[in-house]
Order: C-alpha cells, then sequence, then structure tokens
C-alpha cells in the first residue's frame, strides 16, 4: 500500500479529533465476491441474495448513526402544521395520485420545525411547502422518468420574474405563491439565488434520470455531486434566509457558507440511501450508496453498507469542523455565524425524520440472519478508508483520493485549524482488507506482452466522465497493430488516448458503458524524434509526442515551425486528429520560407504511418502513406476514426520572433466597422504582423492583445530562452479564485467583476515579469499557457472568408456578441465568465509543401470550399466560460446559430473547431442532431462524403470509433 490512512485524510483534509468508538460491527462472509459488470439488470440478482447480510448489520447502523447524529426535540406545533400542509398538498395539484395517508406520511411539518424550531411561522410555511412540492416533483415527476425540461424552464422563468410564457403546471405554479410569500417577507433579493439553487436541482435530477436510462450508476464522485444537487438543502437555506438574524437577503453565501449547504445536502441524501436501501435494491433502480461504492469497489453489499457508513462519519466530521471554524471565524459578516448554525441543523432534522416518519418503516428487515464483519476501531480505519488508501497505486483499478473526493470543499483555507497536523499518528490499519479486484474481468485473450490496467477516464474540460475504461501504452506501432486486430476479434473499441485535452466526446462519450473500450495511452512510448532530411527539412515524429518535445527538438537542430498551438504538453496525435492550429497568415510583401505554413498544424505532413484494414490479409496492418495518395487526405484531420502512429512533417528554418502585448486597446476599436479605417483594427493589426492573438474580457472593452513579428536588428524585448512567459495565467491569484468560487456558488451578477479583475490580473502580471515585450526562438514566445491555467469550457469556430472582408467578419460578430451578453445581463442572467478569443490563419493550401498531387486535410475547418477560390483567410472564435455555468449552452446555442446562418457563401462560412464544443443545445455540445447531420456535413460540400466514405473503407469494422461517431461520421 503506497499511503497511509493519515496521508489519505492529509489529501482529504478531514481532521482526525477524537471521536467515540463505534459499536464493532459483525462480520461480512468472506465467500461473497462480486461478479457482475456495471449494468444494474446483471448486478441486482446479485444484489438480492446479499440483502440479508445488509440486514443483519442494521442494528450495528442504527448504533453508529445515533453516535453521528442527535435526535432533534418534537415542537408541540408540529402536527399542526402537518396537517396544514396535507391540505395544501392536496390542493397544490402535486399529489393528485396520493392518498390521504401517503401525503401524512412525509410528515414535512415536524421536518420544519426538527431545522428551525424558533423560525416564525411564515418561514416555516415556506419551508414546509417547498419540502412537499420536493417530494411531489421526485415522487410523481422525476422517478417516473417523465420529461423535466419546460418545468424546469417555468420554474425559472416564475421565480427571476414572476410570469412565464410556458404553460403552468402544478410544479411550476407552485412558485407563483413561494416568490409572493418570499418578497411579502423581505426575501425578494434572494430570488435569483433560490432559482439558481432550483437549476441545479433539475440538472441533478434530469443527469439521475439518464443513468436510469442507460442501466448504469455513476461512479463514486459523481454520485456524491448528483446527491448533493437532487436534495438541495440549499433551497431550503435560501428560504429561511427570510428569518430575520440569519445572513441577510442581499448577501450571497461565502464560499464556507456554500461548502456547508452542499454538505448537508450530502448528508441528508447519503441517510436517505441507508435508510431506504430495501426499498431501492428489491423494487426500484438502486441509485443509492450502497449499490454505487459495491461497484466502484467491487465488493459485496455488505461490505458497501460499512463503506457507506464511514463516508457519512467522514463527512459529518468534516461538515461539523467546518460549523465551528466559521462560528469562530465569522469573516466580515457576523451574520454568518448564524447562518452556520442554521444550516448545521439540517442533518440532524432529516435524521431525526427518518427515524419517526412511517414513510420508511417497511424498510426495516425482520429477524435478520446472523453474519459478521472484521472489525475496526473507528471509521478511520474503516474498510472505506482502506480502500482509497490503495487508489495512491498507478495500478489501482480507479482514481486517486484526490481525484476522487477534490470536488469535496475541505481545503485548509475552509477548514482552517481543522486540517491534518504532519505529526499527527495515523490511526490503526485493519487487520483484514477490502479486497479490490478489476471489473469487469481482464479483457479475454488480450495481448500478454502488453500491461492493461482499469482507470477512470475524464477529459481535461471536465465535460466527458467515464467511470472505468481499459487503459494500456503499446511499446511500438506492432503492437498497436496486435491490439487492434485483438479488439476486431472480440469486439472492442480503440480510442487513441494522451492529454485528454478536450471538449467533445470524440474519444469516449459521457457516461458511457466502456467495458469494450480500450484507451491506446501513446504518451509513454510512441514518442521518437528523428530528422529524416534536411534539404528541405523534414522530422518523422511518435503521435504520442508532445509539440513541446518537438519544438525543443527542432530548435536544437536550427529548425522552428511558422505557427503552433499555444499549449505545449498537446501530442501531436490529439492536434492531428482534431486539426489544431496556430495564429498566421501570409504578411504582403513577406515571402514564407518552405516548411512555413500558416494554416491546420496536420497541413505540415508529407507521410504519415495508419492502422487500416488490408482485406487481402483479413486483418489491420500498418501503412505508411505519402501526401501525394488520393486518400491521405482523409487521414490528416480524422476525429479519432483513425489511428495514426508516426507522422513525417515538413518544417523550416527555425526564426527569432517577437511578441508585444498590449492592454491598453478597447473592443471597440479593434472589432469597430470596417468602413472606419484605423490601424487598430484586428484586420489591419493581421495585414501588419500576421499572427494576431486578441482575448475579450466580456461586460467590458477590456483586452490582451498579442502581435508576433519576426525580429531584425536590435529592440528593446527581453530576451526569452524558455517558454511560458506569462506564469500569471497559471497560477490563478487569491481574488480571482474567491470571484470564482462566488460566481460559481450564486453570485453570478459577479461575472463582470471577475472579467474586470482577470484584465487587471495581466496588466500586473505583465508589468511584474515584464513580459510585455519579448524577443527569443520562436518555441519560446509560441508557447504560452499550460494546462493548469483556470479550467473552462468552450465554443470554437472558424469563419472561412476573403481577406477583403476579415474586418466585417469579425466587427459582425462582435456587435452580435455584445447585444446578447447585454440582453442576458437584463434578465439578470450571465452566462459568459471567461474570455473571447480572437485569432486568425490562412486558409489550408498544400502549394508550399512543393508535393505533387498533395491535397489539404479534407475535414479541415480551413480547408477549401469548392468554388471560392478567393476566400484566404479564416477568422477563429472561442467563447470561454467557467464548466456550470447557468444559461451557457442557451447562449452557447445562439452563438451558434448565428454563425451558421450569418456567414453564408458567397461572404463567408463557418465550420466546427473540432477540439472544442460545437452542435449546442440547451442541453450541451455536440446534442443537436441537425446541425450534426446536416449543417456542418453541408459546410464541408462533397469533401464530407468522401472522407467518410474513406476512413470506413480502411476501418470497415469501425474499431476507431465510438457512440457518437457511429452517428455523425
Amino acid at each position: 500500500m503506497t499511503q497511509s490512512i493519515h496521508e489519505v485524510f492529509r489529501e482529504l483534509q478531514l481532521a482526525p479529533r477524537e471521536l467515540p468508538a463505534p459499536p464493532p460491527p459483525p462480520p461480512v462472509p468472506a465467500a461473497w465476491r462480486p461478479g457482475w459488470g456495471r449494468r444494474v439488470s446483471e448486478a441486482r440478482p446479485e444484489w438480492i441474495t446479499q440483502l440479508p447480510a445488509v440486514h443483519a448489520l442494521a442494528p450495528w447502523g442504527r448504533a453508529s448513526f445515533a453516535r453521528i447524529f442527535k435526535i432533534m426535540p418534537t415542537h408541540p406545533d408540529s402536527a399542526r402544521l402537518d396537517a396544514a400542509l396535507v391540505d395544501w398538498g392536496k390542493r397544490s395539484g402535486l399529489f393528485d395520485n396520493a392518498t390521504d395517508a401517503e401525503l401524512a406520511e412525509i410528515r414535512m411539518g415536524h421536518v420544519a420545525y426538527y431545522a428551525a424550531p424558533l423560525t416564525s411561522s411564515p418561514v416555516l410555511w415556506l419551508i414546509g411547502t417547498f419540502g412537499m412540492w420536493l417530494f411531489g416533483v421526485d415522487d410523481y415527476i422525476v422517478e417516473p422518468g417523465l420529461p423535466l425540461s419546460d418545468l424546469k424552464r417555468a420554474c425559472d422563468d416564475v421565480i427571476r420574474g414572476g410570469q412565464t410564457s410556458r404553460p403552468l403546471a402544478p410544479g411550476s405554479r407552485y412558485f407563483l405563491e413561494l416568490r409572493r410569500e418570499m418578497i411579502a417577507l423581505g426575501g425578494g433579493e434572494l430570488l435569483p439565488q433560490l432559482a439558481d439553487a432550483v437549476q441545479h436541482l433539475f440538472l441533478a435530477n434530469e443527469k439521475e434520470q439518464r443513468y436510469i436510462k442507460d442501466d448504469i450508476l455513476p461512479g463514486l464522485a459523481d454520485y456524491l455531486r448528483l446527491r448533493t444537487g437532487i436534495v438541495s438543502i440549499q433551497v431550503f437555506v435560501q428560504v429561511q434566509r427570510c428569518e430575520r438574524g440569519l445572513l441577510p437577503p442581499h448577501r450571497y453565501l461565502c464560499d464556507r457558507l456554500q461548502w456547508l449547504s452542499d454538505l448537508s445536502s450530502l448528508l441528508s441524501g447519503l441517510l436517505n440511501d441507508i435508510i431506504g436501501f430495501r426499498r431501492d435494491i428489491e423494487t426500484n433502480f438502486p441509485m443509492n450508496i450502497i449499490a454505487v461504492l459495491a461497484l466502484e469497489f467491487r465488493v459485496d453489499l455488505a461490505t458497501a453498507y460499512v463503506m457507506s457508513i464511514n463516508l457519512i462519519e467522514a463527512i459529518k466530521h468534516s461538515f461539523d469542523a467546518l460549523v465551528e471554524d466559521v462560528c469562530a471565524h465569522p469573516g466580515p459578516y457576523p451574520e454568518a455565524a448564524a447562518q452556520a448554525r442554521a444550516i448545521s441543523v439540517w442533518p440532524d432534522a432529516w435524521y431525526t425524520w427518518h427515524q419517526t416518519t412511517p414513510r420508511y418503516l417497511h424498510d426495516q428487515a425482520v429477524a435478520p440472519p446472523e453474519v459478521a464483519v472484521p472489525d475496526y476501531q473507528d471509521w478511520r480505519s474503516g474498510p472505506l478508508l482502506r480502500a482509497l488508501a490503495s487508489r495512491g497505486n498507478r495500478d489501482a483499478p480507479t482514481q486517486s483520493t484526490a481525484e476522487l473526493f477534490g470536488w469535496l470543499p475541505m481545503s485548509n483555507r475552509a477548514t482552517g485549524s481543522t486540517a491534518v497536523r504532519a505529526d499527527s499518528a495515523a490511526p490503526a490499519v485493519p487487520a483484514v482488507p477490502v479486497k479490490l479486484v478489476p471489473n469487469p474481468a481482464t479483457p479475454p485473450n488480450f495481448p500478454s506482452s502488453i500491461p492493461v490496467r482499469w482507470e477512470p477516464y475524464r477529459n481535461w474540460a471536465r465535460t466527458v466522465t467515464v467511470d472505468g475504461v481499459w487503459v494500456c501504452e503499446p511499446r511500438d506501432t506492432a503492437e498497436v497493430v496486435s491490439l487492434v486486430n485483438w479488439a476486431r476479434v472480440q469486439g472492442f473499441r480503440i480510442r487513441a488516448s494522451a492529454g485528454r485535452h478536450n471538449f467533445t466526446p470524440l474519444t469516449v462519450t459521457d457516461g458511457a458503458d466502456a467495458n469494450r473500450v480500450l484507451l491506446v495511452d501513446t504518451r509513454k512510448h510512441l514518442t521518437g524524434l528523428r530528422m529524416v532530411s534536411r534539404d528541405p527539412a523534414a522530422v518523422q515524429v511518435g503521435t504520442g509526442g508532445t509539440i513541446e518535445a518537438l519544438l525543443t527538438f527542432l530548435e536544437n537542430q536550427g529548425y522552428g515551425l511558422a505557427t503552433a498551438p499555444v499549449t505545449g504538453d498537446l501530442t501531436l496525435g490529439g492536434l492531428l486528429a482534431t486539426g489544431a492550429h496556430g495564429n498566421s497568415v501570409d504578411v504582403p510583401g513577406q515571402v514564407s520560407p518552405l516548411g512555413h505554413n500558416h494554416g491546420l498544424f496536420s497541413n505540415l505532413v508529407i507521410s504519415f504511418t495508419a492502422i487500416v484494414w488490408d482485406e487481402t490479409r483479413g486483418q489491420y496492418v500498418a501503412r505508411t502513406f505519402d501526401r501525394s495518395h488520393p486518400d491521405s487526405a482523409a487521414f490528416l484531420v480524422h476525429l479519432g476514426r483513425a489511428f495514426l502512429t508516426e507522422v513525417t512533417l515538413r518544417v523550416g528554418s527555425n526564426q527569432i520572433l517577437r511578441c508585444v502585448s498590449d492592454v491598453n486597446l478597447l473592443a471597440t476599436e479593434i472589432f469597430g466597422p470596417a468602413s472606419v479605417p484605423s490601424a487598430q483594427r484586428f484586420a489591419s493589426m493581421v495585414q501588419r504582423a500576421g499572427r494576431v492573438d486578441v482575448l475579450w474580457f466580456p461586460y467590458h472593452d477590456r483586452t490582451w492583445v498579442k502581435t508576433w513579428t519576426s525580429a531584425s536588428g536590435p529592440s528593446g524585448a527581453r530576451p526569452t530562452m524558455t517558454p511560458y512567459n506569462y506564469p500569471f495565467t497559471d497560477n490563478v491569484p487569491a481574488p480571482i479564485s474567491d470571484l470564482v468560487t462566488r460566481v460559481m456558488n450564486g453570485a453570478p451578477e459577479l461575472a463582470p467583476m471577475l472579467s474586470a479583475q482577470q484584465h487587471e490580473n495581466i496588466v500586473r502580471g505583465l508589468a511584474a515579469t515584464v513580459s510585455a515585450d519579448l524577443i527569443g526562438p520562436s518555441k519560446n514566445v509560441l508557447l504560452w499557457e499550460r494546462t493548469s491555467i483556470l479550467r473552462h469550457t468552450t465554443n470554437g469556430y472558424a469563419i472561412c472568408t476573403r481577406r477583403a472582408d476579415l474586418q466585417r467578419v469579425v466587427h459582425e460578430f462582435a456587435e452580435f456578441y455584445r447585444r446578447r451578453l447585454h440582453d442576458y445581463q437584463q434578465q439578470g442572467r450571465y452566462p459568459i465568465n471567461g474570455g473571447l478569443h480572437v485569432r486568425a490563419t490562412s486558409m489550408d493550401s498544400a502549394a508550399g509543401l512543393e508535393l505533387p498531387d498533395a491535397r489539404p486535410p479534407a475535414l479541415s475547418s480551413i480547408a477549401p470550399y469548392s468554388g471560392r477560390s478567393d476566400w484566404d483567410v479564416a477568422v477563429w472564435l472561442g467563447v470561454f466560460t467557467l464548466p456550470g455555468t447557468p444559461y451557457a449552452n442557451p447562449f452557447y446555442r445562439e452563438i451558434e446559430e448565428f454563425l451558421f446562418t450569418h456567414y453564408r457563401p458567397p461572404y463567408a462560412m463557418a465550420r466546427p473547431e473540432w477540439s472544442k464544443g460545437w452542435a449546442f443545445t440547451d442541453d450541451g455540445p455536440c446534442s443537436d442532431q441537425s446541425v450534426l447531420t446536416d449543417t456542418i456535413p453541408r459546410t464541408f460540400g462533397d469533401s464530407w462524403s468522401w472522407a467518410k466514405s474513406r476512413l470506413m473503407a480502411y476501418d470497415p469494422h469501425r474499431v476507431f470509433s465510438n457512440d457518437f461517431l457511429d452517428s455523425f461520421l
């Protein structure tokens, strides 16, 4: 075991304060071992047989809960409030199919008094009615799988504006009443925060419905997020703030109070899971922490039950410590301490309710059998922490503890003195470990010479998450061929995967069952670099190598590239698959040397080795294609429908470049109308420098403009011998970090402040690092961004046009973008909190390669369009926002609709930037079937169907594909 329990707790930032020892649990039968896959329907029969052993643990579980939580006293008015709420429930229309007895079982009057016994009657009524609404929506809409989209939008409209154009169902009509009463109580300023919390609840419920439909359970980390959203103590907290003495309505919950609210939701939801596990396993879909832990750690239900108690106690321990910290150090608002104490009661209130409501009495086991489990001292040495500790090993089947729990708000800053001391003694390790085995079994007949492991998958943007997938690292092309032929026989898919720096499901699809998917990680072995010629210059590279490694190698050989993607740890295979680019346009009067291409990185390829189907041999083989081969254009941007192991690139002599930053130019001037000439127009700067990068911060006219030019003669620039000269973009300072937290935790209206702060950080950073004017070898000024930057999600498009129309293109988009942001802002919505990134490149052309019959990449975003030979430049647009920002997806959808409808031939045309987000609906990217199947293919003309057919011919078994690509390409 590579980590001690103490080290695991240091990662979790949970304080091991002294706790009473729990009662020793009975032992788990050693003979039980899991043998199911991830499908719930496959696991349920095995789980049913294990339920008696879980029932046997119930007395131990109840004793543990009695030590963790406390029973709240019953208020004498609880029954009266219960009766009033039952009557309200009958009139509300939410419970048309419920009997009086079923409504009486809810007992929300008791919950309200347990949680807020000293609160005034009007606020207690609001708490009670929302609780009734929550049960009604969950029981009669969410669980039956009814669609939530219209209800979600109607509720949001009503809470924010008091009206909606959508039909008013009982579920949304309720918020007219809630809104009116909150305003009457002086809580009108809470409505935006309440609306955000309700939207979060709906989003979590929609995700739960998708899991149920797909017959799968989420991984542990995703399940904890899901439970936090579904229980939504956050809404109760906001309603309760109508009471005097708590945080005033015009204040937003600080990060610590928000974290308390989330942890309170999580504890309450997990309590519900433990109490109701029998019904979940036997009759419902087992969206339950016990089932999730059983699959996550490949253990039986009895062990998972013990783990779940461990988990609840660990979270409650951190929760209590955080409450103490806020009360001791409330910060600038003294009411924060009272607010923390109010939130702290909710887990105990729900625990008391679970112990007294008739709703769960039938879930209790009768005369359970006797079984036994390994003894342990307390929760810190229980099976859950033992299992988490094992995850420090690279070969462990799932992600590390820090990855798993990193989303939980348990940082040192949050918990203050509650963090684990470095000199604390670690709890004792239990004598009987939990046996962790891969799930599913090792792939059948897998090549014995190639190690394989099971691990979770997450892309950089966190928009695609898969609980577990097989991963291997072949040593050479021959082993890749062996893997591909094995996959064809066994019915597996092969997906090339390296840095995972993408925003779309081109590698794997979100939440997919990846039992029959093999990720081939190329970064360890397929990284060779060698010069194959010098006149003209060409370099052969493995597709697992990074762009930084390539540029470093070329620099040592005296060569370089005219342009490159700005992030150095992207792999060459990923750059080729998605058509990566830099920012470079031919400058009039300057002759570009051979090897200095100004289009896509893919357009530098002069030959490549791909794994393709050989009909004669009846198997996949490695085949080398020259750029002059008629089918080569289909492989150069293949979106994951091919597998390249090495490529040969045309390169040129290295250049000394100068990069000048300007933070004083206004967006109104840069993106002004073409009819009013100015040296500061975007098109004018491109005409002079060729390489221009503009970052425009929303809600302001502030920008960061960088221009690169070939250096000649002395200059006042600072020489640089290393890349990444803007460390202030990688290390987020505290003011920005705090604003990010507040924006994402219920204060979206602070987005303009965050935007201004980001620009100020750049201004100060450039001055502090003396990096506003840099000069050096091309690598050192072209690479300037690391993947450790503030994580955003983004859309991305290329607009192909004539150089003469370049300014018109950016001006029209800027006007639309500014107008829509303003419209959203007027509605109290702030979908964007990052920047708008604008760059330009030349259109792809193979002429500079001096190779006969070479064609540009067929699926390049900037490939020539039939009949428009005058289109010679492309504008690249990307709008960044923090993941999960409310209303971002609808905003992205509107941008996309504008681009595809406004920019039409012969003037211009928009295409997607493959590595970013596109085909947006309100649910996210790559989900608009009309855009996927019609709009995008039409922008490529005949090239789309041609490339699709050629890729299919070389991979007829679709080994290089996934569910998304099957319907798209």
